[in-house]
């Protein structure tokens, strides 16, 4: 009898206990907010790779059921995509990733290239020996990793991608501005899906290490106009791959 009372106290004091009662929920709560985020980083990364292909629906219940994460953690995830133009909810009919076409790819990549060298100017302006060394380093990083995810692949491997990202990021980080680089990065985001899609569609194999190698001199030897120009035919060149490949397919 003494041990089912002391079982009933014990409850009792738990319940009475809000620091008891906190620990429990905040750690309820932080695995909450960490599949949340997990969901959303899974999700975003297929979105951006075109594993979910671009238009197409996002079943909930199948992300769940791939992934194993919870329904709320899925339409959490889904709605913050929403904001950042990677998904689109339909109302009543769920989400869709965000389609592709060739208005918004030309509208995006003017974009792109305006900003970027914008970035890159303020960036050679104020950059010291150390923003060298690490445009140099970038640099050099990327140049050793392979672009293709097998030899005999038509797609690009995921090293190869954050390696681009990175040496891009760190070109414009030299500008010092936090809003043009949040900016900036949003608009690298978005054009990564076309990136990807514009590898297979490429007959005559652009060398994408020469141009990045000419990108990296001109930016060391801070020859802005020839920077620019470089980063801009460099931006556009990806763009003018897709246009002659999906000409006939994207829409307007």
């Amino acid at each position: 009898m003494r041990i089912m009372n002391e079982n009933v106290d014990l409850a009792v004091a738990r319940q009475d206990n809000p620091s008891t009662a906190g620990v429990k929920s905040d750690g309820a709560r932080v695995r909450s907010r960490s599949q949340a985020e997990d969901t959303y980083q899974v999700l975003r990364r297929e979105i951006l790779s075109c594993s979910i292909a671009p238009g197409s629906k996002i079943l909930i219940g199948d992300i769940c059921a791939r992934l194993g994460f919870s329904s709320g953690a899925v339409r959490e995830a889904l709605s913050r995509l929403s904001a950042e133009g990677l998904a689109v909810a339909e109302p009543q009919k769920g989400f869709r990733a965000a389609p592709i076409s060739m208005g918004d790819l030309m509208d995006l990549t003017c974009a792109r290239g305006h900003l970027e060298s914008l970035c890159l100017t303020e960036a050679m302006d104020k950059g010291g020996v150390a923003w060298e060394g690490s445009v140099l380093a970038a640099h050099h990083a990327l140049s050793l990793t392979p672009m293709l995810a097998t030899p005999d692949s038509k797609w690009m491997s995921e090293e190869w991608s954050f390696a681009h990202n990175h040496f891009h990021e760190v070109i414009a980080a030299g500008c010092g501005s936090h809003w043009l680089l949040r900016i900036r990065s949003a608009l690298y985001e978005q054009s990564e899906r076309y990136r990807r899609l514009s590898l297979p569609l490429d007959p005559a194999k652009r060398d994408v290490g020469a141009e990045h190698r000419a990108i990296c001199d001109a930016v060391i030897g801070r020859d802005k106009d020839l920077a620019t120009r470089l980063m801009k035919e460099h931006i556009f060149r990806t763009a003018e791959i897709i246009r002659n490949g999906f000409e006939k397919i994207l829409p307007d």
